[in-house]
């Protein structure tokens, strides 16, 4: 059977120029900002192996009201995203209690990778758990940025802009208005 197209929007956010992108009623991906729209546009073909991708000008309610809950957190105002929406990747029992126990982590708030495999009942798995926040399809809705280094540096974010952009979601997050 073959699967519905992929279709994209943009939206400005307080950290840059962000998309979402789904296919027919489920959110398949949210992705931050890049150096270029084309750059962005490449990223989501890329991530979702969608060689056809449609950017839309008027995106269905459900991912513009996503879009704009994206751009109301990163103004500072801590969201509640709906989950139900999201199409989630395929994952095991323990991949899956990472992403219950980090959702339980408030905006303004960290934790390390050790902490987080320990809240999953894997307190040595502190690698793997940095393996699920790289592969996160999520980036905001699922808070993969909230999960710092051992000593609590913001380390180990690969979207553009790596540490500082972290930090300046963190930052946001904390209501530091130097963000």
């Amino acid at each position: 059977m073959k699967k519905p197209a992929v279709n994209a929007c943009h939206f400005p956010t307080a950290i840059g120029e962000m998309a979402v992108a789904w296919r027919a009623e489920r959110v398949v991906g949210v992705f931050l900002p890049e150096t270029s729209e084309r750059k962005l546009l490449a990223s989501v073909r890329k991530r979702l192996r969608a060689s056809k991708l449609t950017w839309s000008l008027a995106p269905p309610t459900h991912v513009g009201h996503m879009a704009a809950q994206i751009r109301a957190h990163l103004r500072g105002e801590s969201q509640d995203f709906d989950l139900s929406q999201l199409e989630m990747p395929k994952r095991g029992p323990f991949m899956s209690k990472v992403i219950k126990c980090l959702l339980n982590v408030t905006s303004g708030t960290v934790l390390t990778y050790a902490e987080l495999a320990a809240k999953a009942g894997s307190p040595k798995a502190f690698r793997a758990v940095g393996q699920a926040m790289a592969r996160n399809p999520f980036p905001i809705v699922i808070p993969c940025h909230r999960v710092v280094g051992a000593s609590k540096n913001v380390g180990g974010f690969s979207a553009h802009g790596g540490l500082a952009t972290k930090a300046r979601i963190l930052k946001i997050e904390a209501h530091d208005d130097q963000a």
